[in-house]
């Protein structure tokens, strides 16, 4: 939560337009061309995003909406599918961010990851859940509700 609120005020913080503006410009400088933040800035017109250590993305849209996902064991394979899943229920649509081939060493296109439309049946395996935070209306909440 508090991390989807800070990334909302970045481009009001002393400095913060300028990095901003630097992310919307040079998006392909944060992780790679390929990464979902570059991929997101791209494709969503307002947006900033990254992604950060142990499988945490935070993004902002320009009118206030802050998203914060996290990967429970830490490995950002799964933030895109989850991102695209997001945005979709939010009523945004995901655009390329919607499609996350999973490809072999050979660069052949093997598979797709994509979210479950059902829970995991393994004990082991926890579903994912996101904290998103609003300037405009000051408030918070998580999905799925816990």
């Amino acid at each position: 939560e508090r991390a989807a609120y800070a990334f909302t005020r970045l481009a009001s913080l002393d400095g913060g337009e300028r990095v901003v503006r630097a992310m919307r410009a040079h998006p392909d400088l944060l992780r790679g061309p390929v990464a979902t933040d570059a991929l997101m800035i791209r494709a969503l017109d307002g947006w900033v995003a990254k992604g950060g250590a142990e499988g945490l993305y935070c993004a902002a849209s320009a009118d206030g909406l802050g998203l914060a996902l996290k990967v429970v064991d830490g490995a950002f394979r799964a933030i895109q599918p989850a991102l695209a899943h997001v945005l979709t229920l939010l009523g945004i649509e995901p655009g390329p961010l919607a499609e996350s081939p999973v490809t072999s060493s050979l660069g052949e296109h093997v598979g797709a990851l994509r979210v479950a439309p059902e829970p995991a049946r393994c004990s082991r395996i926890r579903p994912f859940q996101v904290r998103m935070s609003c300037i405009r209306c000051a408030g918070s909440w998580s999905w799925p509700e816990p």
